[in-house]
Parts: structure tokens; C-alpha cells; sequence
């Protein structure tokens, strides 16, 4: 599910700044023209597990975020 996060969209800057904590190797953060796309993930100690894609869109970059549940889901919910 979606949450709005404010009324203001986040710039192009914004969401590359984003991109430099959330990328992991060293290489893409000091050159972050040469991303095409990353896959990777992160976790925030005693909370949450993410999964993360930087990609490339119309010459800017774009982030999505998974949260990753501690337990996976059951088929009987």
C-alpha cells in the first residue's frame, strides 16, 4: 500500500542524495552518472529489512523501497 509522505515531490537532487546512502558500492556513490540501475538492500538494526532499486527514468534517477517482513507471509493469512 501507498502512503502520501508530504505534499511536496522530492527533486531530482533529493532523490539522488537518497540514492547515495541507500547504494552500497563505493565506485557508484563517487559517480552516480554511470547508475543504469542497482539492486540491493539494507536493514535498519532491531527494525526493518529493505529491499531497494536505484534505476535510471527520463535522465534522472528513481528509488523503490520494499520493506521486507521479519516472517514471510503464510498462504492461510
Amino acid at each position: 500500500m501507498l502512503h502520501p509522505l508530504g505534499e511536496q515531490k522530492l527533486s531530482a537532487q533529493n532523490t539522488a542524495d537518497i540514492a547515495k546512502v541507500v547504494i552500497s558500492d563505493k565506485v557508484l556513490r563517487e559517480d552516480m552518472s554511470t547508475i543504469q540501475e542497482f539492486d540491493g538492500s539494507y536493514s535498519l538494526a532491531g527494525s526493518s529489512r529493505f529491499r531497494v532499486n536505484v534505476y535510471r527514468q527520463r535522465g534522472s534517477l528513481a528509488i523503490v523501497r520494499r520493506i521486507i517482513p521479519p516472517r514471510p507471509p503464510t498462504l492461510s493469512r
